[in-house]
């Protein structure tokens, strides 16, 4: 059975150059709440939370600051880079770009959100 090692993150197919170890998938789908009140429990309500994928990217000469803040309705990919599993989000979009960092270690944190994700692999 695969294991989730290194991600691969997919934007409408074009990959995103992205650091090592630093992407992460909130898939979405149900999130319960529980009702209290009086001092009881009474019961839970469940609402759909959306997909949540934050990454950093290189920041090098193909990094489009405009581009990456325009994506919205797009696909995103978050995949096993070795075959193991991946998760669609079909309708995802830009949330937010965090500060540029520089030097040897590079990267710019970007946020995306959407539409629960789905198991694919």
């Amino acid at each position: 059975m695969a294991i989730l090692g290194d991600a691969v993150v997919k934007v409408d197919g074009t990959m995103l150059k992205t650091v090592e170890g630093s992407a992460r998938l909130t898939p979405g789908g149900k999130k319960g709440t529980t009702r209290k009140g009086g001092g009881q429990i009474h019961g839970r309500s469940v609402m759909t939370q959306e997909s949540k994928v934050t990454v950093d990217v290189l920041p090098d000469q193909d990094f489009d600051i405009e581009k990456i803040q325009n994506i919205d309705g797009a696909t995103i990919e978050f995949a096993d880079a070795n075959g193991g599993p991946s998760w669609v989000i079909s309708n995802a979009w830009f949330i937010e770009m965090g500060e540029i960092e520089e030097g040897e270690n590079s990267k710019v944190p970007v946020t995306f959100e959407g539409t629960p994700a789905q198991k694919v692999g």
